[in-house]
């Protein structure tokens, strides 16, 4: 796929066309390391998906069995409730990861980005793939426009939410 536009956009008379390649293989590279970023941070959420799905899934099997026990003073209750407080430090883990780790990376990258297509514009070739994307990416709601970091926070707490029901509807089942 061609990310510079047409070469009719690229002056007749370039300053240095080695420091053109030299800005132009930079830029690309930079692509491929927000491609690779974005592409971990999609992997941490999906396997995330998977271990929400597989602590809802222990904790209805655990319940099921039927079994109490006397939990750190809140009487008899059912050990299935230590899988939400389990999955939710699980969760927090994921998160941290994600949001706190390598979302910074892939900011970071698209900020180079920028600052490689500037360069590259300054030097007459007309690319702007990461200040597209960039521009393309808010998402306009009641609440304001949510950017990519709390996009990323809202899929994070949907995703505790069934653990969080999950923990206090065990704890408030009579006689579990």
């Amino acid at each position: 796929m061609n990310f510079l536009k047409s070469s009719t956009s690229i002056r007749s008379e370039l300053p240095d066309n080695s420091l053109v390649d030299a800005h132009v293989d930079a830029w690309k590279k930079t692509i491929e390391v927000q491609q690779h970023f974005n592409d971990l941070s999609w992997r941490i959420r999906a396997l995330w998906l998977t271990a929400l799905t597989f602590a809802l899934g222990a904790t209805f099997v655990a319940f099921k069995d039927g079994k109490s026990i006397e939990l750190l003073g809140l009487g008899h209750k059912s050990p299935a409730l230590l899988v939400p407080v389990l999955g939710l430090l699980l969760w927090l883990a994921f998160w941290f990861v994600d949001r706190q780790w390598y979302h910074r990376l892939l900011v970071g990258a698209v900020q180079e980005g920028m600052s490689l297509e500037k360069k590259l514009r300054d030097l007459g070739v007309d690319v702007s793939l990461t200040k597209t994307i960039g521009d393309a990416s808010p998402w306009n709601t009641w609440l304001g426009q949510l950017h990519s970091a709390h996009k990323l926070n809202f899929f994070y707490v949907l995703g505790g939410l069934p653990l969080v029901l999950s923990f206090f509807v065990l704890l408030f089942q009579p006689g579990a």
